[in-house]
């Protein structure tokens, strides 16, 4: 199908047009080029207008009556030129919008998708929004797209134009086939920012600290990766921060780093801390040692954790939304206790597992296991003694002092052959033997090694 996309010059919109090539659509681009570059439109069919320009429309929809949909991109996006000149962000992105609309509904053309912003919403401390958050909008920019969901409520309301409003924040980077991206002189978010600082290097003149320090405002930079491939071109990799946890609703790295405005993906584990979340990092060494557990979990398990809490006899321990609870101890040796966790998840012998001690990475503890799987382990050059059966002669098997008293086995039955188990009566019973106390602080049986 044909689809009208209004400031289809621009990054996001001629993305979007080659987005529908590839799907096999067709797009026509009406384009003031205010801002975008007419690089962005060439091969594509182009109207160079005003979107409030009625005739030109017109004329649009007469050589292509074939078109389904319209696309409205167009619009001034600037939050800081919005403050200083609000005149022309309500005439560009409103007067000239409602003109747009008019005429296309005229035009028997009533299918509208709106690009519509996401900086609509009130400001939350978790950054992450849904579509039915408070509003709050806080610049004269965002106040025009507001104005223009109202504006498309309404006529949709009383005339035959149907609208979608797509509400999202601005996206950056370059097409993967480098056939779009920045475009702006001195763009506002990293890669623009990279770019500029780079302008005037060279491969064999390269400044590293300058281009760190063009993004050092950004906390979800982790570092840069930078190379020179004399005499073609010069590399710049982004490395960023990987959200381990949430700290008061703030997705925060494993170093502490708190990540504000970075969309969160997925379920991350909560640290519940009193820390002050006012600057770059978290503070207290609880909350840095809890987030540092988080930062190192293996990527299967990471969706799995729940909640990182520190408790005075366990320290700190992982709780997992289907499993048991990973005592950690302290904050040494994590990548090995993460190990040592995954290794006893993994153990068939260990399902059932209330909880898995890890505070000794080589030698982890399933604890809470039922007492008929647990093996009796005797402590070093002893042997293991069975309770004296009452009205029963001594055995000369070992029991499981974990189980109830079990009679002693067959003399006729091979040594290596399983006891035959015989149920006592109600006269032959003993009193059941104390189950064994933990001494060893781990918390129960050790698994076999992984």
């Amino acid at each position: 199908m044909k689809v009208l996309i209004t400031g289809g010059a621009g990054f996001i919109g001629s993305t979007t047009a080659k987005a529908l090539e590839e799907a096999g659509h067709t797009p026509v681009v009406l384009d003031s080029l205010l801002n975008g570059p007419l690089a962005f439109v060439r091969d594509r069919i182009f109207y160079e207008g005003d979107i409030a320009d009625r005739a030109l429309v017109s004329r649009i929809v007469e050589e292509h009556p074939d078109l389904e949909a319209t696309i409205h991109m167009a619009a001034r996006i600037v939050v800081p030129e919005s403050v200083a000149l609000p005149y022309e962000y309500y005439r560009d992105n409103v007067a000239k919008s409602l003109e747009l609309f008019d005429q296309l509904a005229t035009l028997g053309k009533p299918r509208v998708l709106f690009s519509s912003s996401a900086s609509l919403y009130a400001l939350k401390d978790e950054f992450e929004v849904v579509e039915t958050d408070p509003l709050a909008t806080t610049s004269p920019y965002a106040r025009t797209k507001l104005m223009m969901e109202m504006v498309l409520q309404d006529m949709a309301a009383a005339t035959d134009l149907r609208a979608i409003i797509l509400r999202y924040f601005n996206p950056i980077g370059s097409d993967p086939d480098l056939e779009s991206g920045i475009y702006a002189r001195e763009p506002s978010h990293v890669l623009g920012q990279l770019v500029m600082a780079a302008r005037t290097m060279t491969t064999l003149h390269v400044e590293k600290g300058e281009l760190e320090q063009s993004i050092a405002a950004y906390p979800v930079v982790r570092a840069l990766e930078v190379k020179a491939d004399f005499p073609h071109q010069l590399e710049i990799h982004v490395i960023e921060h990987r959200p381990a946890a949430l700290v008061g609703g703030l997705a925060v790295a494993g170093d502490g780093t708190i990540l504000r405005g970075l969309p969160i993906e997925g379920s991350l584990p909560k640290i519940d801390v009193r820390d002050d979340l006012h600057g770059d990092r978290l503070t207290s060494p609880a909350a840095l040692h809890r987030a540092r557990v988080a930062g190192l979990a293996p990527a299967a398990l990471r969706p799995r954790l729940e909640r990182i809490d520190t408790r005075s006899q366990d320290g700190i321990v992982v709780e997992l939304r289907d499993g048991p609870e990973l005592i950690f101890g302290d904050a040494t040796r994590v990548r090995a206790k993460w190990v040592a966790a995954a290794r006893v998840l993994a153990d068939p012998d260990s399902q059932g597992a209330t909880y898995i001690d890890v505070r000794l990475p080589g030698r982890p503890a399933a604890g809470g296991l039922p007492a008929t799987t647990l093996a009796p382990v005797a402590p070093a050059g002893s042997e293991l003694q069975t309770t004296p059966q009452a009205a029963t002669p001594p055995s000369t098997g070992a029991v499981d002092p974990a189980t109830e008293p079990l009679a002693a086995p067959t003399t006729t039955q091979p040594e290596a052959a399983a006891p035959e188990i015989t149920p006592q009566t109600p006269a032959q019973s003993a009193e059941p033997a104390p189950t064994p106390a933990d001494t060893t602080g781990a918390g129960g049986a050790s698994p076999p090694p992984g």
